[in-house]
């Protein structure tokens, strides 16, 4: 049963407490469980990764993705900001 206290408890730890299926269909991502994941192409060819999110402190929505392109051990990457709403998950695969 999907209560506030374990929906918050998922938020805070990013760990599902209801089970294998608690999140599906999918309603809600940590911050931590999307950063470091990987961004494709609607080929589902990787093309970089998510570095950071970037918040509107006005009204508390993503407004960007900070995505990291190229690169290798940090050195010679490329960061660019896309528009969240450019962005579609893939339920499949439970990601960005």
């Amino acid at each position: 049963m999907i209560t506030k206290a374990n929906l918050e408890s998922e938020n805070r730890t990013g760990h599902n407490t209801l089970g294998p299926n608690a999140n599906r269909p999918l309603h809600l991502l940590t911050a931590s469980s999307i950063k470091g994941d990987k961004v494709e192409n609607r080929q589902e060819q990787n093309i970089g990764k998510i570095k950071d999110i970037m918040i509107n402190l006005n009204d508390g929505k993503i407004e960007y993705m900070v995505v990291e392109f190229g690169g290798f051990l940090g050195i010679g990457e490329k960061l660019f900001a896309i528009p969240f709403s450019k962005l579609r998950l893939n339920r499949k695969k439970g990601k960005l």
